[in-house]
Formats: C-alpha cells, sequence, structure tokens
C-alpha cells in the first residue's frame, strides 16, 4: 500500500460517513481542520525529502518547547488543575494531550527526548506515561507483545481502582458507542457525531445496556476503536486502521505506531487536530517512507 493509497482510504470512509451519516451538516462543519491537515499531509508527500536529522531535529524541537511551556505554566500558576502542584499543559489544549510524546518520542534526539519526558511528567496524563512504557519496552525487550499486553492490563486496572473512576467512566462512553454502532454497524452516524448522541442520552437518563452515563460534556468515546466503529461503522474502522498496520518495518517506526494504537484502547479522538497529524506523519514515515526508500527512520 501506496501513502496515497492509505490517504485515498481515509478520504473515503470519511466521506461516505458523512454524506450517508446522520448528520452530514455537523460533520462536514467539524471535519474542517481534519481537511486541512490532510492538504498539509499531501503537500509533504508531493515534495518528500525528509532526511533523518531533519525529522529528529523537528520533534526534538517540539519537546523542548513543549517543556518550556509547562515551566512556564507551573512558574506562573496558569490553568493548573486545581488541588494538583504542578499539572500543566504548557501549549497544548489538554493535559492529557501529553500523549503526543510518546508517539514523537522515538524520532527525537536526547537533548529533545529529555524534556519533552519531563513535559509529559508534569502533564500527569495515565495514558501518555502508557505511551511511554509501550516505546520503552518494543524497542528494548524480545517478548514485547506478552509485556504490552501486561503492562496494558495493569493500565485498565489502575483506571478501575482510581479515585477519579477513570476506568468505570468510560465504561459509560463505551456503552453507548457500542449501542450506536449496533444500531448503523456499516458506515456509522457519521464523523464526529458522538458527542450529540451522548448529550442526548444524558440529558432523557439513558443507560445504554444499563451502564450509566457520566454526567458531564462528553465529546468522543474516549477510545479511538469505539470513535471509529460508532460513527463510521466497520469500513471506516478496517479502512482508517488498516494503513497503520503496514508501518512496523522499523523499530522506531514499530515503536511509535504502538504507542499510537494502545493510547487509542483508552483515549485519543480525531476530533483533536493533533491527532490526526500524527495518525498521517506515521503513514507519511511508514507508506512514503519504504515507497521512496529513502532510509530515514
Amino acid at each position: 500500500m501506496t501513502f496515497l493509497q492509505g490517504v485515498s482510504l481515509f478520504l473515503l470512509s470519511q466521506g461516505i460517513s458523512t454524506i450517508f451519516g446522520e448528520s452530514p451538516f455537523y460533520s462536514l462543519m467539524r471535519s474542517t481542520s481534519t481537511y486541512i491537515i490532510i492538504v498539509g499531509a499531501l503537500v509533504a508527500y508531493r515534495y518528500y525529502h525528509m532526511t533523518r536529522n531533519f525529522v529528529f531535529f523537528t520533534c526534538s524541537t517540539f519537546g523542548v518547547f513543549l517543556c518550556i511551556g509547562n515551566l512556564l505554566q507551573i512558574y506562573n500558576n496558569v490553568h493548573l488543575e486545581p488541588g494538583v502542584l504542578y499539572r500543566a499543559n504548557g501549549f497544548m489544549p489538554h493535559f492529557n494531550d501529553l500523549a503526543i510524546v510518546p508517539v514523537l518520542a522515538p524520532f527525537m534526539f536526547t537533548w529533545g527526548l529529555a524534556p519533552a519526558l519531563l513535559a509529559m511528567l508534569l502533564g500527569g496524563s495515565r495514558n501518555a506515561i502508557l505511551g511511554s512504557m509501550v516505546v520503552l519496552v518494543f524497542s528494548t525487550w524480545r517478548y514485547r507483545w506478552y509485556l504490552l499486553g501486561g503492562i496494558s492490563s495493569a493500565f485498565m486496572f489502575s483506571h478501575m481502582y482510581h479515585p477519579s473512576g477513570g476506568f468505570i467512566t468510560r465504561l459509560g462512553h463505551w456503552a453507548l458507542a457500542t449501542q450506536m454502532f449496533w444500531e448503523r454497524p456499516d458506515i456509522g452516524f457519521g464523523p464526529y457525531t458522538f458527542v450529540d448522541h451522548y448529550f442526548k442520552a444524558v440529558t432523557t437518563y439513558a443507560k445504554p445496556y444499563g451502564v450509566p452515563l457520566e454526567m458531564n460534556y462528553i465529546p468522543w468515546a474516549h477510545s479511538l476503536y469505539y470513535e471509529l466503529l460508532s460513527e463510521r461503522g466497520i469500513f471506516g474502522f478496517v479502512a482508517i486502521l488498516l494503513p497503520l498496520t503496514l508501518c512496523f518495518w522499523h523499530r522506531n517506526l514499530a515503536a511509535a505506531t504502538s504507542a499510537f494504537l494502545i493510547m487509542g484502547i483508552f483515549d485519543l479522538t480525531f476530533l483533536k487536530p493533533w491527532v490526526v497529524v500524527v495518525y498521517f506523519f506515521l503513514l507519511l514515515l511508514g507508506l512514503a517512507e519504504k515507497e521512496y526508500e529513502c532510509g530515514m527512520v
């Protein structure tokens, strides 16, 4: 599969789910940043000549600025989470968006990796820590698949018994997403429409499959897989994830892709532009790099 074929699959699933979804206007309106990012990815592909040093320098610089942003936020005591001394998100929209660090970490020099990991720890995101463990294990251990399964299981149980009830609240999100999927399993309800169904369910005090819902504003399913199944159906699920399964031909790329896929179990959403950027970044390195055979990663 080539990079252009991967982009075509994404666009095809996006277009079909949007046109035949329940709310085409809202899906299209909320997809604006996605289409802009796709244009950027196509431009990058068209003028593709990224050396290893260019990618590593860019990702490392991002890590340094991310750390500076977090430290400045803590120093100025701005937008920190109430009751937590240090939790910061820097210039990212939310603490959990520090999950971008594990995906970029395999493409960083040491001078950028250390500040990036510090920024991630200052963010306090459990999903980001999970992703970092995945990268570490995948890069160093022989029996990585068994260890990844153990880490994911431990992470799930840590969510279950966490004071905030993270895993328990996610059960409601996943139950509603499952209900949506079974109603329209082929092409789903349309991209970025989970929020509408969640709002409707909460206001009517619905309990999908008997599971209570978190009574807050929830714009996504808190699982990339449930999001794809409920909003794009089986077709979109396969069309979007299939290209990523081909991004395992190099250790660095495999570590980054594994972190992305495993963190997607518990969070990540294409509603966030950085997740879309990372998705096409992995495709560009995984599919275009092999196509051009530049030996970058």
